[in-house]
């Protein structure tokens, strides 16, 4: 008993210090996404014009041993053109990937979102400059759900029928 009790505290004691000895090294810069799903649709002249789907990315570093600075995260060549490979969309949904800027991805659907459904966005390292970490290869979002709400209502009695009643109210849809 005392043999694994004495054993148990110097597995312990070893996975502290190996914790310890790893958090004093520096971490290597890595890429991170932030996700900035797409709101609702809007309605311009009859038209929907469905909002992107905006990834940002940022490489991060540890604060306790800064590096250069990274520029691009995008290939360069990459810019402003259609990306095709590299990146996919789950469910599938129609639409052009494109790099607005050296951090930049934007996804513009053929189509309005469908409401209330979960995404997943898959990336891999060919999508970026050479020489870059990945944190994660995907990230995850969910379209607006459909909702509605009652904005006004109104009772209305007949004074002359007394039998004779209305409800009138404005319903307000979110899609």
């Amino acid at each position: 008993l005392i043999v694994s009790a004495l054993l148990l505290v110097t597995i312990s004691l070893g996975i502290i210090a190996g914790k310890r000895y790893l958090d004093a090294h520096p971490k290597p810069p890595h890429v991170v996404a932030d996700v900035t799903p797409p709101g609702l649709t809007p309605i311009v002249d009859g038209e929907q014009l469905p909002l992107p789907l905006i990834l940002n990315f940022s490489v991060k570093t540890d604060p306790r041993y800064p590096s250069d600075a990274v520029q691009s995260i995008a290939s360069l060549d990459q810019l402003d053109q259609a990306i095709t490979d590299g990146i996919e969309l789950t469910p599938t949904l129609a639409g052009t990937w494109r790099w607005v800027n050296e951090s930049q991805l934007r996804f513009t659907p053929d189509d309005d979102w469908p409401a209330g459904v979960e995404y997943t966005v898959r990336y891999n390292e060919s999508l970026f400059a050479p020489g870059l970490n990945l944190r994660d290869t995907e990230a995850s979002f969910r379209t607006p759900d459909f909702a509605a709400t009652i904005s006004n209502i109104q009772f209305y009695q007949d004074t002359v029928q007394q039998d004779d009643r209305k409800v009138v109210a404005t319903v307000d849809f979110t899609h």
